[in-house]
């Protein structure tokens, strides 16, 4: 799964927004959260010169929070749009030492 989503995140054409519908998803553990939504978030790492990024719609507490804690393990963070409309940024906006 998270080859095909990172090849999916390569054809992305420059100034992309890969948007994660995280609607249906009532759990995520951190393993997945870690292989999957880490490795396409990492794939698009260096947005400065890609201009591609991924956004999380949608993502319930539990979900938000396994995704949150594979990210700020590997220093990356992305943004996540809840039901509400709120935005809040999941992971570190620093990296990790």
């Amino acid at each position: 799964m998270a080859q095909r989503l990172v090849a999916e995140v390569d054809r992305l054409p420059r100034r992309s927004l890969l948007a994660l519908d995280c609607t249906h998803a009532q759990f995520m553990d951190f393993s997945y959260a870690d292989e999957v939504i880490s490795a396409a978030v990492a794939a698009l790492n260096d947005s400065s010169v890609t201009e591609k990024f991924v956004v999380l719609r949608a993502a319930s507490v539990p979900v938000a929070e396994s995704i949150e804690v594979a990210l700020n393990r590997r220093g990356l963070a992305c943004v996540h749009v809840t039901t509400g409309g709120e935005v809040q940024i999941l992971g570190a906006l620093a990296r990790a030492a």
